[in-house]
């Protein structure tokens, strides 16, 4: 008699993994940010609150923050206005691009620049 084989199919909703915060920050350098949220609104506006959570639900560590010098320019905001961001930081853009990514995947929009971090003393 004829064997058959059936090969089922299997689908991942496995999320992509989150690469690991960079801790190499110094008052001045450069880093790569993924941003999970800018506003030139109020310090306690709710965005960041999100943006936090959906941080710490990664696996991160962040604050608000308006030292991060070129944040504003990578989010496509005018750069002579004062912002707020939240972000979370990586050595190379590589690593930056797969953690937005993963952000991404995980429903948070992001976007990744290069940043001077100041307010590290």
């Amino acid at each position: 008699p004829p064997t058959t084989t059936t090969v089922a199919t299997l689908t991942s909703t496995t999320l992509p993994g989150l690469p690991p915060q960079w801790e190499g920050l110094t008052h001045g350098g450069d880093a790569w940010a993924v941003i999970l949220h800018i506003s030139d609104g109020a310090w306690d506006d709710p965005g960041f609150t999100t943006a936090r959570e959906s941080a710490e639900a990664a696996g991160y560590v962040t604050g608000q923050t308006d030292c991060d010098f070129g944040a504003a320019e990578a989010a496509g905001l005018p750069p002579d206005g004062h912002y707020y961001s939240m972000s979370v930081y990586f050595e190379t853009e590589e690593i930056a691009d797969r953690a937005r990514d993963a952000f991404l995947a995980r429903g948070v929009d992001s976007v990744v620049g290069l940043v001077q971090t100041f307010c590290m003393d």
